[in-house]
């Protein structure tokens, strides 16, 4: 384990770290002036190659003592107020707890929560806390919603659950993005998920296409159908566009009908998935036989579908400025600045009907509940969609609105689409 690195160079200076925030872990300076004001730098790092969001170059601000707690808070009653306690009150106050909780319904009935935003040094000692010292298996963090069903595939497919089996710095040495979309677009064709009608010359002449778009004529499939024998020709870094295997001298893909494991590619079994080398699956995957596997996922549609009462659906999500509940980025004045509260993004042609305009309060409502919120006019979303970020608590929290309906492998919440209908306060 590292420590973290001091560094005094020529016009540079500070302590080596990460943004605190997502798992991208972009890499930053900090440095403290002579006033101990801590400001962020850039820092030539392979994942953001010195670049950061808003919410990176202004994460120092949570450093400011006025930001922070400076002193344990407990609640002394039930659903009693915060009130400020000396530290061998606060530290026994956890002990005793934990012990009492363990000692009642066993050691896993603790749990510890991480965050995406750990350093790995941090994320390794939140693991030997939890298992060593508190001595349970329930550990988990904040990233769970937004990759269970990445981390449900990597285990199906690969055998791990793992995030990027390679490098960030060999995206930057791969094929053009457009090349890569062609690949995408083909695949996509005549799917449920159709974009084969999308082009980059169309996303920039239209400001934006909204798929499903299959193509209309031959036109946009030619044109990939180029980039086909294109790629054909070089044999060492070829896909197979209808199922994105590589298809290079060596690791020729071929279906193994076996009733207890689906079809398989047979890559060679050498050593274990990656070991010694920052790109995983070079010899193996992760299963026992070292091959992977294809999965076949049939379309389910969404648990609740629009209808006369509930016209609409509503999707969430995150805007730039801020992160998960908020809790961080919503003490920091600049970011605060820019985006102080929640709207509902409304296409122009359905906010004419409701004779909503910019800036009028709306509400959501679904079967389970409402949610309030200033008009955001704009094309970004479809005539029959809402979007409505999940930052905001109390009478903004549209979780009250969305649906407990889970997927059935990965457990994770139907968040993104929900039957709603809208309304103009007032």
């Amino acid at each position: 384990m590292s420590e973290p690195v001091a560094v005094t160079g020529p016009g540079q200076q500070g302590t080596a770290t990460h943004c605190p925030y997502c798992a991208l872990q972009c890499g930053m300076w900090l440095r403290t002036d002579d006033t101990g004001r801590t400001t962020v730098a850039p820092r030539d790092f392979p994942t953001n190659q010195g670049g950061l969001c808003r919410k990176g170059w202004t994460a120092a601000e949570l450093l400011r003592p006025e930001r922070r707690l400076t002193t344990p808070l407990v609640r002394r009653t039930p659903g009693g107020p915060l009130e400020e306690a000396d530290w061998d009150e606060a530290l026994e106050r956890v002990v005793s707890g934990v012990r009492r909780i363990q000692d009642r319904a066993g050691r896993d009935a603790v749990a510890v929560f991480g965050g995406g935003g750990l350093t790995n040094e941090k994320a390794y000692l939140l693991g030997k806390f939890a298992r060593v010292t508190l001595r349970t298996a329930s550990i988990d963090y904040n990233g769970r919603f937004c990759m269970s069903s990445a981390a449900a595939a990597g285990l199906r497919a690969f055998g791990l659950d793992r995030g990027l089996p390679f490098p960030l710095a060999d995206v930057g040495r791969a094929d053009t993005p457009e090349e890569v979309f062609e690949e995408l677009r083909r695949a996509a064709a005549g799917g449920p998920a159709d974009y084969s009608g999308i082009t980059y010359d169309r996303i920039d002449a239209e400001g934006g296409v909204f798929w499903p778009s299959p193509a209309t004529d031959g036109t946009a499939l030619r044109a990939g159908a180029e980039g086909e024998d294109r790629a054909g020709t070089e044999a060492d870094t070829s896909r197979d566009s209808r199922t994105g295997a590589d298809t290079s001298p060596g690791s020729q893909p071929h279906s193994d009908t076996s009733r207890d494991s689906g079809p398989r590619s047979s890559t060679p079994q050498r050593s274990a998935p990656g070991a010694g080398t920052p790109r995983m699956f070079l010899d193996a995957f992760a299963h026992p036989d070292g091959r992977a596997r294809f999965v076949a996922v049939h379309h389910t549609p969404p648990a609740e579908e629009p209808d006369e009462r509930y016209p609409l659906n509503l999707t969430t999500g995150r805007i730039m400025q801020h992160y998960q509940s908020g809790a961080q980025t919503r003490r920091v004045p600049e970011l605060a600045a820019a985006a102080g509260g929640p709207q509902v993004e409304i296409h122009p042609d359905l906010a004419a009907r409701h004779g909503i305009a910019a800036g009028d309060r709306v509400r959501v409502v679904s079967r389970r509940g409402a949610t309030e919120a200033d008009a955001r006019i704009t094309t970004a979303v479809p005539p029959d969609t809402l979007f409505m970020p999940f930052h905001w608590g109390g009478a903004q929290r549209v979780n009250s609105v969305v649906g407990d309906a889970l997927d059935p492998v990965s457990r994770m919440p139907e968040f993104k689409v929900s039957a709603v209908r809208l309304e103009r306060v007032g």
